[in-house]
């Protein structure tokens, strides 16, 4: 009974790191979905489908706590009482679906680890290494290898040039926060991860996170913080196997018990003399990012923050009301929409839509308006 009070309480917490985990398989799903044919094997193919229907149950998820769940800041102690003993139910039905997400995801991962070294002996030719077991290096894995043709990316690779000049333009080695503003489907998240790989030999230590809507300065940004802390105490050797350094390790052996002021501390013990970039996805309020921002390290390295939102004003509250650090994205253009669609349902090596589908396909791209997520869905 303690243990279910307890999952009960902590569902909005859940749905945080249930959010970081669907921005990037909903980024690795895009990426597989622009690789060439030859570039993600069958093995490779089979699992990404596992991921997918993995995908559209979180998301399943996540619409269940938005709408029948998640409390209003504006709320009462009454309504927010009632809402308690109302959302019971759904409650109780969501800490149970996450539970079983979860288990899914390990079991996804462990047989993916259990059968890729067989098939990996079998394969003719092996366009990528070993495909981790993690989604953020599936990411990497999945990437084609001639990442820089501007073809690969549709409407991502010409915007995240943009950002990258934008960020290295900025000489200043005092940290500098960047924020990229645009409405939920447009690619924020996918066009910040591109811009990290295309910064990724320029900093340290990178890492990516998501804020919850209803962001509070407590448990949320514990958690916040142990998940960059996770992210930056990981390394990459020369044969791109992830490692924790032996000091590093050592220092984050007790982040699990670490409160804020504590997970602050070791985050900037951890940073200290390091050049970092780190992904703020999806900022909601400016009150969360002020929070978040007074706790991040301050480094003289030329560190670099990303922030993500939909909100304007957010936005430039980030970036210090500067143009020059305040990034639009935009929507896929016709062409690009049209360049997304047909590789998406007739193949990565597509060209052309068959000439009896085209009114089709010309109506769908006028639904989706040039929103990356609706096209590939």
């Amino acid at each position: 009974m303690a243990n279910e009070v307890w999952l009960l309480r902590a569902v909005g917490r859940e749905v945080v790191e249930l959010r970081d985990e669907l921005a990037t398989m909903n980024a690795v799903l895009r990426m597989q979905s622009e690789a060439e044919d030859g570039a993600v094997d069958h093995f490779v193919r089979e699992w990404m489908k596992q991921v997918r229907e993995l995908a559209y149950d979180a998301d399943d998820c996540i619409d269940l706590y938005l709408l029948r769940i998640k409390r209003r800041p504006s709320d009462g102690f009454l309504v927010r009482s009632k809402r308690l003993l109302v959302t019971l139910f759904p409650r109780r039905l969501l800490a149970g679906n996450i539970r079983a997400l979860r288990s899914r995801a390990v079991t996804i991962s462990e047989r993916h680890a259990r059968y890729s070294s067989s098939c990996q002996a079998l394969r003719p030719s092996a366009p990528f290494a070993h495909v981790p077991a993690v989604w953020a290096e599936s990411a990497q894995a999945l990437r084609p290898a001639d990442a820089d043709d501007p073809d690969q990316f549709v409407g991502i690779q010409e915007q995240a040039k943009i950002l990258v000049a934008m960020m290295e333009k900025e000489k200043d080695d005092k940290i500098q926060v960047f924020s990229i503003v645009g409405f939920g489907g447009l690619g924020k998240t996918t066009l910040a991860m591109e811009v990290c790989r295309q910064l990724e030999t320029k900093f340290d230590r990178q890492a990516q996170v998501s804020v919850s809507p209803a962001f509070d300065g407590g448990n949320d940004l514990r958690a916040l913080l142990k998940r960059v802390l996770e992210q930056i105490a990981t390394v990459k050797s020369k044969n791109e196997k992830v490692i924790m350094e032996e000091e590093e390790q050592d220092s984050v052996g007790n982040i699990d018990r670490m409160d804020v002021e504590e997970l602050t501390s070791t985050l900037k013990e951890q940073l200290k003399g390091k050049r970092y970039l780190i992904v703020i996805d999806d900022v909601w309020t400016i009150a969360a990012w002020a929070t978040i921002h007074s706790k991040k390290p301050k480094t003289t390295y030329g560190s670099r923050i990303i922030v993500t939102t939909r909100i304007d004003s957010v936005g430039k509250e980030c970036s210090g009301g500067s143009v020059c650090k305040y990034y639009s994205i935009q929507r896929l253009s016709l062409e690009d929409s049209k360049k997304l669609f047909v590789r998406r349902a007739f193949g990565p090596k597509s060209t052309s839509c068959p000439e009896e589908l085209k009114a089709s396909m010309n109506n769908i791209l006028k639904k989706c308006n040039g929103l990356p997520l609706a096209i590939v869905s």
